[in-house]
């Protein structure tokens, strides 16, 4: 588990998150200095295959702007796992912005 603690003037969060692979939504406390309360908000869906899944299809279907990874994105950790590989046979450093082929 890994997570993160932010304190400030008006308040703290906390938040705990998990693997990915567990698919299970991250804990985050919220603490509100001004009233002294605390809020806990839900995070039931923690699928984020489905939700990228769910994201690209309303992209497609309706126009709306894409969230989370892109095209661009994918391409780079496809360049990103070539340039382990080659490094790995290698045993020397690989620069990204030389890598192309297959992986």
């Amino acid at each position: 588990d890994l997570g993160f603690q932010l304190y400030g003037e008006n308040g703290s969060v906390i938040v705990k998150t998990f693997n990915p692979w567990y698919f299970r939504a991250s804990e985050v406390d919220i603490f509100h200095e001004k009233d002294a309360t605390s809020r806990k908000p839900l995070g039931a869906d923690g699928h984020f295959f489905r939700r990228q899944l769910e994201g690209l299809a309303d992209t497609v279907l309706t126009g709306a702007p894409m969230r989370g990874a892109n095209v661009e994105d994918g391409i780079a950790s496809i360049r990103t796992m070539v340039a382990i590989a080659r490094s790995v046979v290698s045993g020397e450093r690989v620069e990204l912005a030389s890598v192309s082929g297959a992986v």
